[in-house]
Order: C-alpha cells, then sequence, then structure tokens
C-alpha cells in the first residue's frame, strides 16, 4: 500500500507509542452481525504527536501482524548483510583488512 500525499509526511517520524484494546458488541440497533465480533483497537502516537488509530477485525489484525513480522525479518536480514563499520574505515585509511 503506497501512501499518498497526506500521508508521506509520517513516513520520517517514530512510533513513540502503541496502545491497544480489543472492542466486543454486545447490543446494537442497527446491524445484528456485528454483535459479538471482537475488533482490535489499535492507537500509534508519532513522535510529532499525531495520533494514527486503527480499528482492525481479527482477519485484518493478522494481516497487520504477519506485514510487520515480515519487516522485522527483512530489516533483520538487511542488518546482517550490512558489511562492519570497521572495515571501511580501514580501508579509507589505506589499510587493508585481512
Amino acid at each position: 500500500m503506497a501512501l499518498t500525499t497526506p500521508h508521506a509526511s509520517i513516513l520520517d517520524q517514530s512510533i513513540v507509542s502503541v496502545d491497544w484494546k480489543v472492542d466486543v458488541v454486545v447490543a446494537t440497533g442497527h446491524s445484528l452481525n456485528r454483535v459479538g465480533v471482537p475488533v482490535a483497537v489499535i492507537a500509534l502516537t508519532l513522535s510529532s504527536g499525531i495520533v494514527l488509530s486503527y480499528r482492525l477485525s481479527q482477519e485484518e489484525l493478522h494481516q497487520w501482524r504477519f506485514q510487520l513480522a515480515k519487516a522485522v525479518r527483512d530489516l533483520t536480514y538487511l542488518q546482517k548483510k550490512q558489511p562492519q563499520a570497521g572495515f571501511f574505515a580501514n580501508q579509507k585509511r589505506g589499510l587493508s583488512v585481512v
């Protein structure tokens, strides 16, 4: 999912807190098909103070969890593939690393 212009400004911020809860509708006057269905409510507070709130069904929460786990796995892989900082520092000084 690509972020559009209004959301692009959040990319340079960090998440400072995550709050969550599970809501279950016990009664409604409009639709009976939502009664008893749990919904995860997640609020992400960014370093700028912006709060992003999400209401996720069980399936959507599993998709989020899967994508987050995949991102963490990919970041871990990339960090392991990065050369050691000392190697490049020695190369810049003309020293060879054996």
